[in-house]
């Protein structure tokens, strides 16, 4: 079963269908298009994921979307400068109802950072930091193999977001 991942940022939305080895076996990016709005993006994100699902005639197991933060444990975006139109809005809620399949929403640099650590050899340092540089800069550091806790919902132990 497959795999797909979203990677959700201030200018674009880049997508991977992966296998349960871990290799990419297609690609897409679509524009964000912020200015368009919260429910253009999910309509334009939903016929870019139906197009990458097509490429294969193995099955679905579950998404995992990464995004700038803060937002709420159902996804919805809280203040985030480079997605001020969907303020409120989940991108969470609305793969889950479309899909009908495990969904999670992580911090993006939170999601990036766990995902080199998760590959990462056994002897690599276990407090690595990471500086994520899209539309803004983001950062995140870990402590033995974990995102480091912090004080706030699905920000914590982030460094703050800059656009």
């Amino acid at each position: 079963m497959l795999t797909l991942g979203i990677d959700i940022g201030g200018t674009k939305i880049a997508l991977g269908l992966v296998s349960p080895t871990g290799e990419l076996l297609a690609q897409s990016r679509i524009p964000t298009g912020i200015p368009a709005g919260f429910d253009n993006a999910m309509s334009r994100l939903h016929h870019a994921i139906d197009a990458l699902l097509a490429t294969s005639s193995e099955p679905l197991a579950a998404i995992g979307i990464g995004s700038p933060g803060p937002f709420d444990k159902g996804g919805a975006i809280r203040e985030v400068p480079t997605l001020h139109t969907w303020k409120g809005q989940s991108p969470l809620r609305s793969i889950q109802e479309r899909y009908q399949l495990p969904a999670i929403m992580e911090n993006d640099a939170d999601a990036a950072l766990l995902g080199e650590r998760g590959s990462a050899p056994p002897k690599t340092p276990s407090a690595p930091a990471m500086l994520a540089f899209g539309t803004g800069v983001g950062g995140r550091r870990a402590c033995e193999r974990r995102a480091s806790p912090g004080r706030g919902r699905r920000t914590s132990g982030t460094r703050p977001h800059s656009p």
